[in-house]
């Protein structure tokens, strides 16, 4: 299991500063300039703010520095800031999501969207040609979509706390799994180090399931660039009534109708 240093109470250390490569972990809110909490690991803040989040599914989360996992002014920030100590960062829309390209807003005929069944609502996020964008205006006859990131030409403020640094190569790679495939998820992986080899024991929820393919792939190559191990062994854990629970659940192929990694 992840230590409980990890991902619940937090001991913070004394640190000589902060650089790239190290692994922190992080509590944080941030907003936009006009009021909206658009992320955080603070549980109680989600929900007074009306979002809907399963129990204990926000907790702080492990952040990378240098690996571009978060916007780039509020990662500045990170790397200046001292373990322990409440901090705040107004983060312009050049240093966040950048500014807002009236050339990334395109008309379409309705008709032709409708064709490719997608959803015209007003606020909804589509994908048209490979690009995700949101639905801003629908007429008789088009549709306005919005191909920018929803959070483009937004100044955002940050509200937050370096809790410690993470270190041993147990510790990041429990921290490895959390950025790479899911905080909420990471205690349920089984994590041992012996000898510079470490045995991952994946849960069966993250078997069958294809963020994990991806998210593995990742995490091979964090694993040797961050940590000092020379091996790392998964071992999926299924059990005969695990798999007829899936297979019942799925029906007849679907083991042939699994994602794939790409």
């Amino acid at each position: 299991m992840c230590t409980p240093s990890l991902l619940a109470s937090v001991v913070p250390k004394v640190s000589d500063g902060l650089s790239e490569g190290d692994i922190v972990l992080v509590d944080f809110e941030a907003w936009t300039d006009d009021g909206e909490l658009f992320d955080t690991t603070r549980q109680d803040l989600a929900l007074e703010e009306g979002w809907d989040v399963d129990e204990d599914e926000l907790r702080p989360m492990p952040i990378l520095l240098g690996g571009e996992r978060v916007v780039p002014g509020f990662e500045q920030a990170l790397l200046e800031a001292e373990v322990g100590e409440e901090s705040e960062v107004e983060v312009p829309p050049v240093d966040a999501f950048g500014k807002h390209d009236d050339n990334r807003v395109r008309l379409y005929p309705r008709s032709e969207l409708e064709k490719r069944d997608i959803n015209l609502q007003p606020g909804a996020q589509v994908e048209i040609e490979g690009q995700r964008g949101q639905i801003v205006q629908t007429t008789a006859s088009r549709v306005r979509v919005d191909f920018n990131h929803p959070m483009a030409g937004k100044t955002l403020e940050y509200e937050y706390e370096v809790l410690e640094i993470i270190e041993g190569d147990q510790e990041k790679l429990e921290a490895l799994i959390a950025l790479d495939y899911a905080v909420s998820k990471a205690e349920d992986f089984q994590v041992t180090v012996e000898d510079g080899e470490a045995i991952v024991t994946v849960p069966d929820e993250a078997s069958f399931d294809s963020q994990w393919f991806m998210a593995r792939h990742r995490l091979g190559h964090d694993v040797f660039e961050h940590t000092e191990l020379d091996g790392v062994e998964f071992r999926d854990e299924v059990t005969r009534e695990q798999m007829e629970e899936h297979d019942h659940g799925h029906g007849p192929g679907a083991a042939q109708a699994a994602p794939q990694p790409h």
